[in-house]
């Protein structure tokens, strides 16, 4: 029989992970998203965590009640990773009571559908969960502001033109934690040894500290702008930790993002 579909696949689609232990109603599931989203199954906890973490997912709509790892181990486990912990979750389950909702949404689940339930009411959810995630995020693109030029004072006009168009491609995949130094010379049309050859006497430092700088001038304006909190800032701009991300903050500006983020906010 055929296996789960793969998650290489490259679509415009929003990617959506269902994850049930009874096949017949994961497939219902399925069904319901499959015209707008890229739907990709999981038959449990486990299996879904690995596959959230082989491409995340833009949501997760996962039963609760699963041998192993259940729907509510499973909300656990996104959260406590840096990579998933801010994917929406819809949890669905045939116990109604308060006290069920109430601890799914103590474990940081961000909505809950209680079965048997209506297919435009599941579409709705879900549509409003991916809905709300899009607009954090073009709150995030609506921060951009002017990145400063990062060329050394030395640099000749054509290098500091290369330096201002690598700066433009990394903010354009700017959270992108995986953005390689051959994609971002690709992305100014060159190879990584020609970059480098063109580059040389150019930066004040290494084209990683190129890197870590644009993100680093991203991510204070958005703090100042007050696009996300200082965790969805420093994903939004490519850091795969928050803490490495406040660390190198600080080194960069003198003071921990909240920090920043609280002087921006009252003048100070």
């Amino acid at each position: 029989p055929a296996g789960p579909p793969t998650l290489a696949v490259t679509t415009d689609r929003p990617l959506a992970l269902v994850v049930d232990d009874e096949p017949d109603l994961r497939a219902f599931v399925g069904r319901q998203l499959r015209d707008r989203y890229l739907v990709v199954e999981a038959a449990d906890g486990l299996e879904a965590l690995e596959r959230a973490r082989e491409r995340v997912p833009d949501v997760v709509v996962s039963d609760v009640m699963m041998p192993g790892l259940d729907g509510l181990g499973l909300v656990r486990a996104l959260r406590a990773d840096p990579e998933t912990d801010y994917v929406p979750v819809l949890l669905l389950t045939a116990r109604a009571e308060v006290a069920d909702t109430v601890e799914g949404l103590g474990v940081g689940a961000d909505d809950y559908l209680a079965k048997p339930f209506a297919p435009a009411e599941l579409r709705a959810r879900v549509d409003a969960l991916v809905a709300a995630r899009r607009r954090l995020r073009e709150r995030w693109e609506g921060a951009a502001a002017p990145l400063p030029a990062f060329a050394a004072p030395t640099a000749a006009p054509a290098q500091r033109r290369l330096v201002a168009a690598l700066g433009e491609a990394l903010d354009a995949r700017i959270d992108d934690d995986g953005l390689t130094v051959e994609a971002l010379a690709g992305a100014v049309g060159l190879s990584r040894a020609t970059l480098y050859r063109r580059l040389d006497g150019a930066l004040e430092g290494s084209v990683g500290d190129l890197v870590r700088a644009v993100r680093l001038e991203r991510a204070a304006a958005l703090l100042r702008d007050g696009a996300g909190t200082v965790t969805e800032v420093a994903y939004a701009v490519g850091f795969k930790s928050a803490s490495h991300f406040g660390a190198c903050f600080r080194e960069r500006f003198g003071a921990t993002p909240s920090a920043y983020a609280r002087a921006a906010r009252t003048g100070a």
